[in-house]
């Protein structure tokens, strides 16, 4: 169920509507992400894995090609 039927699905989150991640009092940092290319990996394949979708798919494909 919607708590907040009004709000952007991306309020919170750095890009698109609705407040960013200030407003939620999460800390602004310019820099991306850190950590290993088979973290990352492996982290797609755990959300691919809960979350089947053939543009998941394909980026596991392009991950473990390279």
């Amino acid at each position: 169920m919607c708590q907040r039927p009004s709000e952007p699905v991306t309020a919170g989150a750095p890009f698109g509507a609705g407040p960013g991640p200030a407003a939620m009092g999460q800390p602004i940092t310019s820099a991306p992400a850190q950590g290993s290319r088979q973290d990352l990996i492996e982290r797609v394949r755990a959300i691919a894995s809960t979350f089947p979708n053939p543009n998941l798919f394909a980026l596991m494909r392009v991950l473990e090609s390279e």
